[in-house]
């Protein structure tokens, strides 16, 4: 309906300015009254103009396609705390085995699982390299898996199945009562800003230095500062509608 409504008004402009200038090119007397007519035209235009400047720049990010830095990561609050340290190693390996041979990726170099850290680089099925980061689980602590990937923003959509992908396959291996969910978009090579819900008018031709701007949505918590946007939430619906609706920025307005 947004695209109608918005090629509508694109189509009066346009013929509205082209009537104008045939009268003016072929000498006629014109009828400068008539432009009058450009007043609802351009108010409507101006009620429309968030939606025009959000998928302007969505296009223009596909388009230059430029590369971003990509973190997933999901917790597994496990209730077991009394488990030894040797047994809770081999049954998160086990089950981070099987989740990564059952997702498709494939070792780049195989590594022991140990806790608190252990950082695994693998390779999906298309190639594309990536680092499995695994922290946490001593002391209480909940285990964090991270998926993290330098790619085209192209690539973003596939990469956040995969992850998913993954997570359900390992969180089936555990009882957990508790659920989050993190994602980090970090635009810093690129040099763009991304915007989500909100963002930065500035007042005059100054450069933005550096900015912050923290919010809450339902569940979800969201961070967004100089090239980097943070969420984090109980549930995975949350995120795929921040990877939906963000949009990069060539710069803070």
């Amino acid at each position: 309906m947004k695209i109608f409504k918005f090629c509508l008004i694109a189509i009066s402009l346009v013929m509205t300015i082209i009537n104008i200038w045939k009268a003016i090119t072929t000498k006629l007397v014109v009828n400068w009254f008539n432009l009058t007519s450009l007043a609802p035209i351009l108010i409507a235009l101006y009620y429309e103009w968030d939606w025009l400047f959000i998928n302007w720049n969505k296009l223009k990010s596909w388009l230059l396609n430029k590369t971003v830095s990509f973190k997933a990561s999901f917790y597994l609050y496990l209730d077991n705390d009394s488990v030894e340290k040797n047994k809770r190693e081999k049954e998160l390996s086990n089950a981070i085995n099987d989740a990564i041979q059952q997702s498709g990726f494939i070792y780049q170099k195989k590594k022991k699982i140990s806790i608190p850290y252990t950082r695994i680089i693998l390779m999906t099925q298309g190639r594309l390299k990536f680092t499995l980061d695994i922290s946490g689980g001593d002391h209480g602590t909940p285990i964090v898996i991270s998926m993290d990937y330098q790619i085209s923003s192209k690539n973003i959509t596939q990469c956040w199945k995969n992850f998913k992908t993954f997570q359900q396959l390992l969180a089936a291996k555990f009882i957990t009562q508790k659920q989050r969910y993190d994602i980090l978009l970090d635009f810093s090579t690129s040099k763009q800003n991304p915007f989500y819900r909100l963002t930065l008018k500035s007042l005059d031709t100054k450069e933005v230095a550096t900015f912050r701007l923290n919010f809450v949505e339902g569940e979800m918590r969201v961070d967004i500062c100089n090239n980097q946007l943070h969420a984090s939430s109980k549930k995975l619906v949350d995120i795929d509608k921040i990877l939906s609706e963000y949009v990069p920025l060539t710069h803070v307005i």
